[in-house]
């Protein structure tokens, strides 16, 4: 009996441990930026980086913004969309590759042409705001699916 209790337990994995209100809101709030420099180029980089995001989200292909809509939001697997558009889930997911690679070029160059820098510098612009950045691709992607 031990040992049945024993494996049940091993196999349901830890318990989850109570918190108290004090650990759970100091586990909610984020961390603040020690350095007030860089939380002032985050805040202003993060707005430009979002801007150049949306914007490029908006001038995707409406079935392209469907497909990600369907996957992030909706959850859907690549099998599961490739059913609705009646083609191979390996189609689906050349479909989303390209999606992204389109999103992370057009992104790139919005965002070099709206703040003037080069690629190395544009990389650690990125790297600076996509460690805080918080977009919710539903207010641009959400809409009827076509």
């Amino acid at each position: 009996v031990a040992a049945i209790r024993t494996a049940r337990n091993l196999k349901r994995g830890p318990r989850p441990v109570a918190l108290s209100p004090e650990e759970l809101d100091r586990k909610s709030k984020p961390a603040p930026d020690p350095d007030p420099e860089l939380s002032y180029l985050k805040a202003h980089y993060g707005r430009e980086f979002r801007d150049a995001f949306e914007a490029t989200l908006a001038s995707l292909p409406e079935r392209r913004r469907n497909i990600l809509r369907l996957y992030y939001l909706e959850q859907l697997s690549s099998v599961a969309i490739a059913k609705l558009y009646q083609v191979t889930g390996a189609a689906v997911r050349l479909w989303l590759k390209q999606a992204r690679e389109e999103i992370l070029t057009e992104t790139r160059r919005l965002l070099g042409q709206r703040l003037g820098l080069g690629a190395a510098e544009l990389d650690s612009v990125i790297g600076l705001v996509q460690s805080r950045f918080e977009l919710s691709m539903s207010r641009i992607l959400k809409g009827p699916i076509a």
